[in-house]
């Protein structure tokens, strides 16, 4: 009998780490309660953290939100009493005219239990604190405030699928905007990790490029990018760029080895300048969950060259 017991136990225990996810979500800052929102990824959150920023000793102070394990299905390998210093962050320096914090995370798996896809989330709030150097950004995890999608970088990207192993610590920098007035509080922090393989959804977008784009009404120019995704199943990409296409998400089309292709037509005759293009890629397995990055669109007044005249990313 307590064999049975035991052998159930153990299910439900496995079932309830494979489907944990966000339910209920309160604002660990206002706790001002939001709609419930259903995780259809693979994805664990390890640990929310709040950070202040303390400008004179030139340190960070790092708190978990102790109330976050109420609203989210925590798996807390990395915050007390688990562990007292898997989360480390390092100020490199604070520059005050252009308010940019150089910041190291150091982040430590203090368990033999293997992460994939480990990510360090910022969340974007009112106040206007923002990473400016992110790998991509999620809507995974939001909370009240903001926008609905925040950057984060990416841990272990060196190593083969992006293996987080057990004992091992990785390191990535953090260039973070803190605005003025001096905001140098309430700025929370997320890390999470994807088990007990690799996450569903597209994990990397790079190799973006534009062809040059004149000012002339309806000139075009090819934008191309490169998605990556373990499964190879990337079923979507869409631009929006909606101060030059006057549109919304525009669909980009699949060519050979993993890039992404459209003609983007100047169909409102936009000026010379730069533009913010949202990119969104979503996959065939990972439901609801997308993967989004922002790119410049630049806008020239020249007649269109031949070739690619822009690449960043």
């Amino acid at each position: 009998m307590w064999k049975t017991i035991w052998t159930a136990l153990i299910i439900i225990l496995l079932i309830s780490i494979s489907t944990g996810c966000s339910a209920n979500l309160q604002n660990p800052v206002s706790l001002t309660h939001i709609p419930d929102k259903q995780c259809d990824s693979s994805r664990h959150l390890w640990g929310l953290w709040n950070i202040t920023f303390n400008p004179d000793e030139m340190k960070l102070d790092i708190v978990p939100i102790r109330n976050a394990a109420m609203h989210f299905d925590i798996t807390s390998y990395v915050t007390p009493p688990a562990c007292l210093n898997c989360l480390t962050l390092s100020v490199n320096s604070f520059d005050t005219v252009t308010r940019i914090m150089d910041i190291n995370v150091t982040l430590k798996n203090p368990f033999n239990l293997i992460g994939h896809d480990v990510r360090g989330i910022l969340f974007t709030n009112t106040a206007g604190h923002l990473i400016t150097n992110p790998d991509a950004w999620t809507p995974l995890w939001d909370i009240p405030g903001g926008d609905t999608i925040n950057p984060f970088k990416a841990f272990a990207k060196s190593e083969t699928n992006r293996t987080f192993a057990g004992m091992a610590t990785h390191m990535e920098n953090y260039l973070v905007y803190i605005p003025t007035p001096p905001q140098y509080s309430s700025i929370v922090y997320a890390v999470d990790a994807s088990w007990p393989g690799n996450c569903k959804e597209p994990y990397a977008m790079h190799g973006f490029l534009q062809e040059e784009i004149t000012s002339t009404l309806n000139d075009s120019g090819f934008v191309q990018i490169m998605v990556d995704d373990w499964q190879d199943d990337v079923d979507s990409v869409q631009i929006s760029v909606p101060d030059v296409s006057g549109a919304g998400f525009i669909d980009l089309n699949p060519i050979p080895g993993d890039v992404w292709l459209v003609e983007l037509f100047n169909s409102i005759g936009a000026a010379a300048g730069e533009y913010e293009a949202l990119v969104k890629a979503t996959s065939t397995n990972s439901g609801t969950q997308a993967l989004y990055n922002y790119y410049t669109i630049t806008i020239t007044d020249n007649t269109p060259a031949n070739g690619w005249a822009r690449t960043w990313g």
